[in-house]
This record gives C-alpha cells, structure tokens and sequence, in this order.
C-alpha cells in the first residue's frame, strides 16, 4: 500500500509541475528545420555568430532557442511544431567583437513558408 501511494504522490506531482511550467521543447514535437548560411562581404563564412529565433505571432516575441554559427558559418534553426514561418525571424549577433573577421552589426532575417535555407552576408560596423 504505501508504494502504490508513493506512486501516485510522485505521478500526481509531476502532472502538476508540467500543468503549471509547460512541457520542455526538448519533448514536443519536431518542428520546420531551416538552414543558414553567413559569410561577410568577401564570402568567407563567419563562425561563432550567435543565432536567436523570434516568433512575434504571439503578442509578446518569444525566443526559441540560441545558437552560434560554426566553423563553415553554418547554422540549423528549429522552430515548434505549428510555428507560422511567416511571422518567425532569425537576429545574428556578433558578440566576439573583432575576433573571428571583425566586428558586424546585427542583423534580422525574416523567415517564411517557403524557403528553407538562407545565405547572409552581415556588414561590419
């Protein structure tokens, strides 16, 4: 008897917790896959951007998930499942300073239905 309350206390209190703090993004369904791709103005990619994607069909614009660009300039973005693409964007930051080719300014790429791969050039400040 005192396990199967033990099991039901620990059941109930985790139904609860995930009730009230939502369940983790790690655990929800796959959602769209986009790729990008950044270089400066000479082509040459840039590693160690920081990616953050922004969904505004919501009143207030939540974050996804940060990322960096890798050693290519490369970078993967997923978004939730049922995510409008078209109300979705991706900020670059460039928060090494001038290491990594220079110093750039930050950039918003919007995002839509169609397209799942994006090439962007960022511009030095």
């Amino acid at each position: 008897m005192k396990k199967l309350l033990t099991y039901l206390f620990a059941g109930s209190t985790t139904l609860i917790l995930a009730g009230c703090y939502g369940v983790p993004y790690d655990i929800r369904p796959d959602g769209e896959k986009i790729d990008l791709k950044v270089t400066n103005g000479n082509g040459d990619p840039i590693p160690g951007l920081q990616l953050e994607s922004r969904n505004s069909s919501y009143s207030i614009s939540y974050y996804h998930n940060l990322i960096k660009t890798n050693e290519e300039g490369n970078a993967t973005i997923q978004f939730y499942d049922g995510d409008d693409l078209n109300s979705c964007s991706v900020v670059i930051y460039d928060i090494d300073g001038e290491a990594n080719l220079g110093e750039f300014k930050e950039k918003t790429v919007e995002i839509n239905s169609t397209d799942k791969s994006y090439d962007v050039e960022m511009e030095l400040k």
